[in-house]
């Protein structure tokens, strides 16, 4: 696991879910960042909130903006296109921003 920290933006509404071990919330998020040439680039991200968080996790709705911490873990998933990178985040922490 890697501890991280980020703002991005909702890319569709949360989703609540239930598995064996409970009740939890996921967002697919797209991060801001830039390459190292300083152009935009981004990355798809898949937050898991647990149950402590799932109602602050449910108010986040398509293009909020949002601030998260948690654990990443990250993998590999395959697409017709080829490999792509696959990041999850277990929250720990996460706040839907005000625009102005």
């Amino acid at each position: 696991m890697i501890e991280t920290a980020f703002f991005g933006q909702a890319f569709a509404d949360a989703e609540a879910k239930e598995s064996r071990r409970g009740k939890y919330a996921t967002i697919i998020v797209i991060t801001d960042n830039s390459d190292d040439a300083g152009d935009p680039s981004s990355l798809m991200v898949r937050l898991v909130a647990p149950i402590g968080l799932m109602d602050e996790a449910m108010t986040i709705k398509k293009g909020d903006r949002i601030y998260c911490e948690g654990a990443a873990s990250i993998g590999v998933w395959r697409t017709p296109r080829g490999a792509e990178p696959s990041v999850s985040v277990k929250v720990r922490h996460l706040s839907r921003l005000h625009s102005e």
